[in-house]
């Protein structure tokens, strides 16, 4: 149990990207992952160097399996995530923290 597990109250909903087929994004079946999401309001470049603007910050444990392109939903919104950065403590990983999306796509 990492420093941030007490401040790990929300649960959402991860769907993570496999690839493309001809119908578009495929993604894996869904795990229930322990988290916090804060509202946000910040530029970032995607990997394709493209700025998107993040509504929505996730933080997570260190060891929470989160990718560029994953889908979240929380709270009746389904976001993607934009950005995923691992925030280090004094000798090693304390914690992730992801920029999250919202995806525009969704009913």
């Amino acid at each position: 149990m990492g420093v941030i597990s007490p401040l790990l109250q929300h649960q959402a909903t991860r769907s993570s990207l496999q690839g493309m087929s001809a119908y578009g994004e495929v993604f894996d079946t869904s795990e229930t992952i322990r988290c916090r999401i804060e509202p946000s309001s910040k530029r970032v470049s995607t990997e394709q160097s493209n700025e998107t603007l993040a509504s929505a910050k996730l933080y997570a444990e260190k060891d929470q399996a989160l990718e560029v392109g994953d889908k979240i939903s929380f709270d009746s919104i389904t976001y993607f995530v934009l950005q995923v950065n691992k925030i280090y403590g004094l000798s090693n990983i304390s914690h992730i923290e992801a920029d999250l999306g919202v995806d525009t796509t969704s009913g």
